[in-house]
């Protein structure tokens, strides 16, 4: 049985890989980590020294900033092989990406996040690249995680937006009231709307794909300039056919005895 303290390092580790991967696009400073972790820098260095050590992290020459390592990647390849959504919503995406011209995500719930495992891009000429594959969000911060996030029961809901106060710093347009209504609203419309207002230029709308049992984990979206999605409420053409791969991609998954 793990003693305490064990306990505690593993849980510090798995939220420096965290927040390591929802930055691995550029990198990771030591003084962004020990600020949305809580902990101390002599703390997050001395563990992240411990993940280089195993191949879990590694250190970009330069900046010095923190990436994931080639075990991370080793570890998700073997993991995905039992759990592999992006080749059975694979056609579901390509289909959305021709038909709406702009860009679409797959993405599943990791404990308070939502991850991008899944990306497609249209043949309109300025797509909107909001997260890249890999990339780590707080439930609702990006509009596949607030489609999740209003799937969820009111009060886990309230729950993972309380415990996800910190991680929303860089979202503060959409924390609080915002978020609440935009909630409100995907529970009512039944498809998630990105607020405007969050970034002016784009918008999105995200559909969480029917679970067999218990809550969703999985959603599709479609990001876009907000005058080409909210013109005309194409938003909500583009809702309608998200709904339809949605119902696809779940049955292929319940075939498949998930």
């Amino acid at each position: 049985m793990a003693s305490p303290a064990g306990t505690q390092l593993i849980a510090r580790s798995a939220t420096l890989l965290r927040l390591i991967a929802n930055s691995n696009h550029q990198g990771a400073r030591l003084v962004d980590l020990a600020l949305h972790s809580g902990l101390e820098r002599p703390t997050v260095r001395r563990i992240l020294q411990g993940l280089i050590a195993e191949g879990m992290v590694r250190q970009q020459d330069g900046d010095h900033r923190y990436l994931l390592g080639h075990l991370t990647y080793e570890l998700g390849l073997a993991a995905a092989r039992g759990i592999d959504m992006p080749r059975i919503a694979a056609a579901s995406l390509d289909r959305i990406a021709q038909a709406t011209g702009d860009t679409v995500y797959l993405v599943q719930r990791s404990g308070l996040d939502s991850v991008c495992i899944d990306r497609r891009e249209g043949p309109f000429p300025d797509q909107v690249r909001t997260i890249d594959v890999g990339a780590r969000r707080p439930l609702g911060a990006a509009v596949g995680g607030l489609a999740l996030l209003a799937s969820v029961p009111e009060d886990e809901c309230s729950s993972i937006v309380e415990l996800n106060r910190t991680q929303f710093e860089p979202y503060e347009k959409l924390y609080g009231r915002p978020l609440e209504e935009a909630v409100r609203d995907a529970r009512g419309r039944g498809y998630a709307l990105m607020p405007v207002n969050v970034l002016p230029y784009m918008s999105g709308v995200g559909v969480a794909l029917p679970a067999v049992t218990g809550t969703p984990h999985t959603a599709l979206s479609v990001s876009a300039l907000s005058n080409r999605l909210m013109e005309k409420e194409r938003h909500r053409e583009v809702a309608l056919l998200l709904q339809q791969e949605a119902r696809i991609v779940a049955s292929a998954c319940a075939a498949l005895g998930r």
